[in-house]
């Protein structure tokens, strides 16, 4: 495990309030060789002084690389950190969410033990108290160790299993040698873009199960805001459609991208809009676009037969839709 390296990487925007308790979170992790990097994306606050001072601290085997830039948005941030990184292994992390303090050498040393390209770990949604909202398993299974990134794809797009933006570390030369990077200008959906191309490209990949990281839901959350500027998050599931024909994707793969994992991406986005108070007019307009409506009627019951149900209320009765997207959070 000495010879373990990881590089964590957070982009970091207006994040006074939270970035010094993050900082701590993987300052008190029990391992060393840890290269920390905060890229403060042109904040307006206090984030990059606050960052400047923490890393004033006693090392304890940790390095500090803390870089202010324009704004430019959270792929652009993390693509900076990529640029800076030399650990074997890369970690993203945002800059108001928590780790365990065994998280990273613990998934270092699964990666070493098993010889794999990413290694995941359970997550929990807590609330800004620390109350756990919505336990890991509660929803998702921990995979098999051992399986290759198609395997592990498949389960993510079937919804089996979910990792979040930090709750895995990758290896460094996975990400050079896919030449992957976030997608710069992507406002949503570019953290799912990057994991599921990173999966895929994967040969081996191994799961902890247990939790060891905190994904705290804030109620002024960037997920919570409300505008069109959503449909960036079905620009990037076609997207990884995309790259996943020209990378020679089995047609199971993309079959469970266009019959679930696209149409999934507008439910989301018009269900953010309805209960955004948006006028029903305009939403009206936009189901009925011939190039949405032709996606997300390729929904399939075999696939996701709640999705696909949703999908035919959507297209042939959107009242009932919008009525049930304006009285619930689901």
């Amino acid at each position: 495990m000495a010879e373990a390296y990881v590089s964590v990487v957070i982009p970091a925007y207006n994040a006074a309030h939270t970035i010094e308790a993050t900082l701590s979170s993987v300052y008190s992790q029990n391992m060393d060789r840890i290269q920390i990097i905060v890229v403060d994306d042109g904040s307006l606050d206090n984030t990059y002084r606050i960052a400047t001072e923490f890393a004033q601290k006693d090392s304890q085997g940790k390095t500090f690389i803390i870089v202010k830039q324009e704004n430019r948005g959270v792929s652009a941030a993390r693509n900076t950190g990529i640029d800076l990184a030399k650990g074997k292994y890369l970690f993203f992390l945002d800059s108001d969410d928590l780790l365990e303090p065994d998280c990273l050498s613990e998934l270092c040393e699964e990666a070493e033990l098993t010889n794999s390209e990413i290694v995941m770990c359970g997550f929990d949604e807590v609330g800004e108290n620390g109350t756990v909202l919505t336990p890991f398993e509660q929803h998702y299974r921990f995979p098999n160790k051992g399986i290759d990134g198609t395997k592990l794809l498949k389960l993510l797009l079937k919804k089996s299993t979910k990792i979040w933006t930090s709750s895995a570390i990758y290896s460094s030369s996975l990400i050079e040698q896919s030449r992957l990077r976030f997608t710069e200008g992507a406002k949503f959906g570019e953290d799912q873009e990057f994991i599921f191309k990173a999966v895929f490209n994967a040969r081996r990949t191994s799961c902890l199960e247990k939790t060891l990281s905190h994904y705290v839901i804030r109620e002024r959350s960037t997920m919570r805001s409300r505008g069109l500027s959503h449909f960036h998050y079905v620009a990037s599931m076609l997207r990884v459609h995309n790259y996943l024909v020209k990378s020679g994707s089995s047609e199971e793969i993309l079959s469970l991208i266009r019959k679930s994992k696209i149409p999934e991406a507008y439910m989301d986005v018009f269900a953010l809009l309805v209960r955004g108070g948006n006028n029903m007019e305009m939403l009206d307009i936009l189901h009925r676009h011939k190039a949405i409506r032709k996606q997300i009627s390729n929904t399939s019951i075999m696939v996701d037969s709640l999705m696909w149900l949703k999908s035919v209320l959507l297209l042939y009765a959107p009242k009932i839709m919008y009525s049930y997207w304006q009285k619930t959070n689901q």
